[in-house]
C-alpha cells in the first residue's frame, strides 16, 4: 500500500541506522546500570563497535528464549530483527512467523506489522484483504499507524471497497493521535477536507 506521493521512505542505509539506533536505545533502557548522561554521539560510536554487535546478539538470544515461551512483546522484537536483518540474517518468512504469533495474541504492533507484510507481499503472498483485516484489528486497539493504513485502504479501495466516509473516519482518528503523514493524505482528498484540516 505504498504511495510515494504521501509517504517518505528512508534509504536502506538510513533505515538500517535507524533500526540500530532504536535497538540500542532499547538495550540501554533495559540495563539497570545505565549512565543517564550518555551522549548521542557516544551512542553512535557504540553502534560501530564489536561490543555493540555482541551485546545485540546476546539481546536477541534473550528475546528468542522469551518469544518461544509465548511473550508477544518479545515475539515482535524478534520479528523486527528478522525483518530488518539486525543481529540475524534477514528472513521475511521468519519475521512473519513471529509477527503472527504475537498478532494472534492481540498485540497491536504485531497486527499492524503483519498487515504490512500482507500488503507488500513480504514473507507471505500479497493479500490486501488479509492486510486490511489485520490493520483493522490493530486500529480498533488505538494503533496510530494502523488507523492511517486502514484509512488509506478505504480511500484507495485496497482490500476493501472504496469508502470515503470510512476512510475519513480512520484518518480523523490517526490525525487526532498525532500521525503526521495523515495530514498530507487528507489534503489530497479534496478542497473541503484540506480547508478543514489546515492548522
Amino acid at each position: 500500500m505504498t504511495d510515494t506521493t504521501t509517504t517518505h521512505h528512508a534509504s536502506g542505509n538510513e533505515e538500517s541506522a535507524y533500526r540500530r539506533w532504536m535497538i540500542y536505545k532499547n538495550l540501554l533502557q533495559s540495563r539497570e546500570a545505565v549512565d543517564k548522561n550518555i551522549s548521542e554521539s557516544s551512542i553512535n560510536e557504540k553502534l560501530c563497535t564489536q561490543e555493540f554487535i555482541l551485546e545485540l546478539e546476546e539481546r536477541i538470544r534473550g528475546w528468542k528464549k522469551v518469544a518461544e515461551e509465548g511473550y508477544p512483546d518479545a515475539q515482535v522484537q524478534l520479528g523486527e530483527c528478522y525483518y530488518f536483518g539486525e543481529g540475524v540474517p534477514k528472513d521475511m518468512t521468519e519475521a512473519v512467523k513471529w509477527f503472527r504469533k504475537a498478532a494472534e495474541q492481540g498485540n497491536a504492533d504485531a497486527q499492524c506489522r503483519l498487515g504490512l507484510c500482507y500488503d507488500t507481499g513480504m514473507g507471505v503472498q500479497l493479500d490486501r484483504t488479509e492486510a486490511t483485516e489485520w490493520y483493522r484489528r490493530a486500529a480498533e486497539q488505538g494503533h496510530t499507524d494502523a488507523m492511517h493504513l486502514l484509512g488509506g485502504s478505504y480511500y484507495n479501495g485496497w482490500g476493501v471497497p472504496k469508502n470515503k466516509e470510512e476512510a475519513l473516519k480512520w484518518l480523523h482518528k490517526a490525525r487526532e493521535s498525532g500521525h503526521g503523514s495523515t495530514i498530507m493524505l487528507l489534503k489530497q482528498m479534496g478542497e473541503m477536507e484540506e480547508r478543514h484540516f489546515d492548522d
